[in-house]
């Protein structure tokens, strides 16, 4: 008899919490969005998108949220339009509960609720001026269009960088170049040949770096940089033209005027 009697009892209890429930969710849908909260998490470091552009590619898909009942709000839609757009590398959309709204034309106040939206600007480490158009290569590999609103001071790519080639065989290198501040900040301009071999050209002195293929890339900048350690010191940044490391194991430096 006791066991029946528990056996009731949590069934009542389930009937319960499934109504609130049921309950409680119809009332949350039935909430007005009346705010849009738009949080741009890396926005310190990078300004490419604002928030107003946001908000635009929101009402141009036909999904500002405002207005409406929150069960009419598709958050996973307003996710996927902001996706789109090739300066943003994460959105995500969810809704927050608000305070009260008064509906348009009435006394009535009802309970309001509010979307968020976080977005995670591309982090770009190269610009690219090449046969294909000027561009960024983000950190993940992928293409990313300049902006009118902010400029940033990378790593540039020069001559004949088609697409492909710095997609494929420059990306490591300016991975490279991004965990490593001193050569992020020496390495200013990246020129490819048309037999794409490849030039640099340093913020600090008065030398072009002729790094060849980009195959062992950092074993040869290791190499430059022990001449930078312990022949520079000596002779100053000025003194060579060019220092070539084409070839394994060999730094050859060519005086000025040589």
């Amino acid at each position: 008899m006791k066991r029946i009697f528990q056996l009731i009892l949590m069934g009542i209890l389930a009937c319960y919490l499934l109504a609130t429930f049921i309950v409680y969710n119809n009332e949350e849908g039935r909430k007005i969005c009346n705010e849009l909260k738009i949080n741009i998490t890396n926005e310190d470091e990078y300004q490419f998108i604002q928030k107003e552009e946001i908000e635009r590619i929101i009402r141009q898909a036909s999904l500002n949220p405002i207005g409406k009942e929150m069960k009419e709000i598709n958050t996973d839609e307003i996710e996927a339009a902001l996706l789109k757009n090739q300066l943003i590398a994460e959105a995500q959309c969810y809704k927050t509960p608000g305070g009260m709204v008064t509906l348009q034309g009435d006394s009535t106040q009802t309970l309001a609720g509010a979307i968020r939206i976080d977005i995670t600007q591309r982090v770009p480490i190269l610009r690219v001026i090449g046969t294909e158009g000027n561009f960024y290569i983000d950190n993940k590999g992928n293409y990313m269009p300049t902006s009118r609103h902010f400029t940033l001071y990378l790593p540039v790519v020069t001559g004949y960088a088609d697409k492909e080639f710095v997609q494929k065989e420059l990306f490591p290198f300016a991975r490279f170049l991004q965990e490593n501040k001193f050569w992020n900040a020496q390495i200013e301009q990246i020129y490819v040949r048309a037999d794409k071999e490849i030039e640099l050209i340093p913020r600090v002195g008065a030398h072009l770096i002729l790094l060849g293929k980009l195959d062992n890339f950092e074993q040869k900048l290791d190499n430059l940089m022990l001449m930078y350690q312990q022949v520079f010191p000596q002779v100053g940044w000025n003194k060579y033209e060019a220092i070539n490391l084409k070839y394994k194991n060999q730094v050859i430096a060519t005086r000025k005027g040589e």
